[in-house]
């Protein structure tokens, strides 16, 4: 059963961690389902859908490479001003997003990302929660 509504969920997310410039929940088709951003955020959460459509290519083309991996656990950016985490969830149907400027510690952008998940997928419509999977695949309780 979801525990609540994906825009209050990606809010909550976005004010637990000082400094975040946004928060965006994007599918897989680059189609924008919630989103937070602060004042001072620069990129439009429009704009990183685009984006996504062009990652989201590259990860599957990625993971079909002899040498690619078949899951991400979370892909960073970090450029001189910006720090962006992509956190795929629902198997990869969607994919939850975090632009931070450098001074944001980036653990704790991982951590909320981390803890949100779940709580993300439980809210997405007609999805059960993906089973939680230590780093080998065994399913954790």
């Amino acid at each position: 059963m979801p525990d609540g509504n994906i825009k209050d969920i990606v809010s909550e997310m976005a004010r637990g961690v000082a400094g975040v410039w946004m928060v965006t929940l994007i599918d897989s088709d680059s189609m924008v389902l919630a989103s937070w951003q602060s004042a001072d955020n620069k990129v439009s959460p429009e704009g990183l859908g685009g984006f996504m459509r062009i990652f989201n290519s590259a990860v599957a083309i990625f993971k079909q490479s002899p040498l690619g991996f078949s899951r991400f656990e979370d892909i960073i950016f970090s450029t001189t001003n910006i720090h962006q985490v992509i956190k795929p969830i629902a198997e990869s149907s969607c994919f939850l997003v975090v632009s931070a400027p450098r001074n944001v510690p980036l653990g704790m952008i991982r951590t909320a990302c981390m803890n949100y998940a779940p709580r993300l997928e439980a809210a997405l419509p007609g999805r059960e929660p993906s089973p939680r999977k230590d780093g080998t695949g065994t399913v954790v309780p």
